[in-house]
């Protein structure tokens, strides 16, 4: 029917100028002098085939405007809005205390250090001394504090339904917000800025292990009262009897478990990080609220 409508008004000029054509010539001719009545018809027909086609498509013209006016706005705002959302849910996975963050890094980078001078030491027959004794379990008990303070014991439990619902915020931004806001001209986040999160998510799956593995191994906890008793002695770390025994293999796990640590800390540090400016991109490029 609107269809019908639009075709009929725009062929309406046609009539409209047959009636101009008819009062003009009923001018000329008198004809109208005794017809008040009909030259005030024909002139009102001839008014209306013009007035009502122009009327009729500036409105709808206009409402048209406001409709995309609206949906864009509609769109700006959701867009905004699950970006926001998305950080938010990335902050909350560890933490977005990011000094607690850089001391887990550090932290876990000198323990790594550590372990790996155990190593050669022990290699070469040398005892592990009371001075990297003491920096070691500095670090490891900032860590392990560090950790508790996080109750990072309870990741598999306190980060599923967060991640979950972290990914299916960025589906929704992936799949349709930002690709139909590119559509409609604005480019909220650039190419590389959403291939580098969502690179994180894929390769990431929220596996966080190394954190609840380090917070629930009772091997590292025989490991700090190895060097707390070394410290206490102040007689240092001498290397195993035979060679390998189960010390040794202890301070080896843990140096494996200490690099997993540092590089999944440092991961979601920059993570965050371009999540953070995937915001600040958004709202400057995303200023009007969403419509209710």
């Amino acid at each position: 029917m609107s269809r019908l409508l639009n075709w009929a008004l725009r062929f309406l000029w046609v009539p409209g100028i047959a009636l101009l054509c008819i009062g003009i010539i009923g001018d000329v001719q008198n004809w109208w002098d005794e017809l008040g009545y009909t030259s005030n018809m024909v002139a009102g027909a001839t008014g209306a085939c013009f007035g009502v086609p122009i009327a009729y498509f500036v409105i709808q013209r206009l409402s048209r405007e406001r409709d995309e006016r609206r949906g864009r706005e509609s769109l700006e705002g959701r867009t905004l809005e699950q970006v926001v959302k998305f950080k938010a849910d990335a902050e909350i996975l560890l933490t977005s205390d990011r000094q607690i963050l850089a001391e887990m890094t550090r932290d876990a980078g000198r323990l790594t250090a550590f372990a790996v001078n155990v190593k050669w030491l022990w290699g070469e027959g040398y005892k592990v001394g009371s001075r990297r004794l003491e920096e070691a379990h500095r670090h490891s008990r900032r860590l392990r504090a560090n950790v508790e303070s996080l109750r990072l014991w309870e990741l598999p439990e306190a980060t599923d339904p967060v991640w979950a619902r972290l990914c299916s915020r960025w589906a929704l931004l992936e799949r349709e917000l930002l690709p139909r806001a590119t559509l409609e001209g604005i480019d909220v986040l650039p190419p590389h800025l959403s291939q580098d999160i969502g690179t994180y998510l894929q390769e990431t799956k929220g596996d966080f292990s190394s954190f609840y593995e380090y917070a629930g191994s009772g091997d590292l906890d025989y490991i700090d009262e190895i060097i707390s008793e070394a410290i206490e002695k102040g007689t240092g770390l001498p290397p195993p009897s035979d060679g390998k025994d189960v010390v040794h293999e202890l301070f080896e796990e843990g140096r494996l478990h200490f690099i997993r640590i540092g590089k999944q800390i440092k991961a979601y540090e920059q993570f965050l990080s371009i999540v953070e400016i995937a915001e600040n991109m958004a709202r400057e490029k995303l200023l009007v609220p969403a419509t209710e």
